[in-house]
Parts: C-alpha cells; sequence; structure tokens
C-alpha cells in the first residue's frame, strides 16, 4: 500500500506518515475537528477520531471499552508518545487533572439525545462519545434507553435506506425535488450529498 496515493484521504495520508514521530512536543493535527476539539477524518466509509487511529497503530489495539488517553490533555494532539490506553476511570482522572474534563449535566438537548441513540451500531461508542463531548458511559445509558426517553416529539432521522436513496440520486435531481420526495428538509439532503452528515452509513 502506497500512503501517498492519491486514492487515499488528505488526513490518513498525514498521520500514516506520522507513525514513527518522536519529538517531545504536541503533534497537531492540521485538519477538520470533531465538536469537542478531536481530530477526525473518513477513510474507506469509516469515520475515525484521530488520536485514537494514532494509537492503535503505534501501541496495538484497544483494551475493551479502553480510551486513547492523552497525557498532555490537549485532544488535538496525535502524538504517539504522548497517547496511550487508559480505562475510562484512569482517563476521566487525568482530564480533571488537566482541567479538560467535560460537564455533562444539560449538555444534551432531546435532539441529540435521539441523534445518539441512532447512532448506536453505525459508528463506535468512543466516536459517539467525542462528538457530542459526554462519556462513553452516558452514551450507552442513552441508547440502552435508561436515560433520555422523552423524546418522541422530536422528528425522526433519516434512515438508512434514505441516506443511501440520497446518495444514489446524487446530482441527477435537484435538491428541491430529492426533499419532497423523501420528506426531508433541502438543507439535510445537500449536507448528506456533501459527505457533510451521515458519513458512517454504509
Amino acid at each position: 500500500m502506497n500512503p501517498n496515493s492519491r486514492n487515499y484521504p488528505k488526513g490518513y495520508i498525514w498521520i500514516m506518515q506520522q507513525l514513527d514521530h518522536q519529538g517531545d512536543d504536541c503533534l497537531l493535527w492540521p485538519f477538520c475537528c470533531c465538536t469537542p476539539g478531536y481530530g477526525s477524518f473518513t477513510h474507506e466509509k469509516t469515520h475515525y477520531l484521530a488520536h485514537r487511529f494514532m494509537c492503535e497503530k503505534t501501541h496495538g489495539p484497544a483494551p475493551e471499552g479502553y480510551h486513547a488517553a492523552h497525557s498532555c490533555g490537549n485532544r488535538r494532539c496525535v502524538n504517539p508518545l504522548h497517547l496511550s490506553w487508559k480505562s475510562p476511570s484512569a482517563n476521566q482522572l487525568d482530564r480533571r487533572q488537566h482541567g479538560t474534563a467535560m460537564i455533562q449535566q444539560n449538555k444534551l438537548t432531546k435532539l441529540q439525545a435521539r441523534q445518539i441513540r441512532q447512532l448506536k451500531g453505525i459508528e463506535t461508542t468512543p466516536e459517539t462519545a467525542a462528538k457530542y463531548g459526554v462519556t462513553e458511559s452516558n452514551v450507552r445509558h442513552i441508547q440502552d434507553g435508561k436515560t433520555w426517553r422523552d423524546d418522541r416529539k422530536i422528528p425522526p432521522l433519516l434512515t438508512r435506506e434514505q441516506v443511501l436513496a440520497i446518495r444514489e440520486i446524487g446530482w441527477a435531481k435537484s435538491l428541491s425535488e430529492i426533499s419532497a420526495m423523501l420528506g426531508v428538509s433541502v438543507n439535510v439532503v445537500n449536507r448528506v450529498r456533501h459527505g457533510q452528515s451521515y458519513r458512517g452509513v454504509v
């Protein structure tokens, strides 16, 4: 495999070139970040958190339930020397020491809770937790129906079939035509068509 191939996304190429990085300073992710500030990229229709991808490539697969923890406290850092696998409790202790612990009380909206539930099986729990700025435990509780159950008035998200239909139609029809055909907003159709949302749906 040639990591410089134009068939690979920039983020993937860049991070593969940094696997042997030995510097002591933070190695900052130069591309887009998800909401809580973690680097992210998509490769072969799979969404990755950059620091977790780097940790797995340089330190091996994560033990079940473990987080890719930063010794530096910088979420955007992907320096393999600053990353290690830690239990959720140990990682949360690090976050408190670094001052980066996530405040969860009243952070999510009903719509976000529904989105988290819909993402079960589409992306990993760590990816969802990082995207919404909550802990993996909170994600699991929502997806298991233990919390945030009163969201019946929130309009449903796109189904997998709707997402695939939008992609298949592509630019063959106008945004308004697709919107009317599937019963969703023009903005939602546009974001799916440009790969800005539902990237984990395959």
